[in-house]
């Protein structure tokens, strides 16, 4: 089963088992981008596409990111990524700071407040 993922920029999420000495951490769902000094530091961002996942050919790593998924440092990209995890499907979307968030349909309504007369 294809599971699909998209990544939160409060969490960093590692593919298990891809570190080598000297070798750069693949992350899940986010990317590092270089920076070009101290000005400019690099920087961690999250992936506009879903990161994918086969639970078929790689359980162990589909069972790590179940488990990012359930305690909140991955967002499930489908129903059936989402049912594979046990937690609700919410649509999510890029907000202004380039964080995935629910969608503005799947945000709780505010409440109104009286307003003083």
């Amino acid at each position: 089963m294809r599971l699909k993922f998209y990544g939160r920029n409060a969490h960093t999420v590692y593919w298990p088992g891809t570190y080598a000495v000297g070798q750069p951490r693949q992350y899940f769902g986010s990317r590092l981008v270089a920076g070009t000094g101290p000005k400019d530091p690099s920087r961690k961002v999250v992936t506009k596409e879903p990161d994918e996942c086969d639970s078929d050919a790689h359980p162990a790593a589909a069972e790590h990111f179940k488990k990012q998924c359930q305690r909140g440092a991955l967002w499930a990209a489908d129903k059936q990524t989402a049912d594979f995890c046990g937690v609700d499907f919410v649509r999510v979307e890029l907000d202004a700071d380039g964080d995935w968030s629910p969608a503005a349909a799947a945000r709780p309504a505010t409440p109104k407040t009286k307003e003083a007369s």
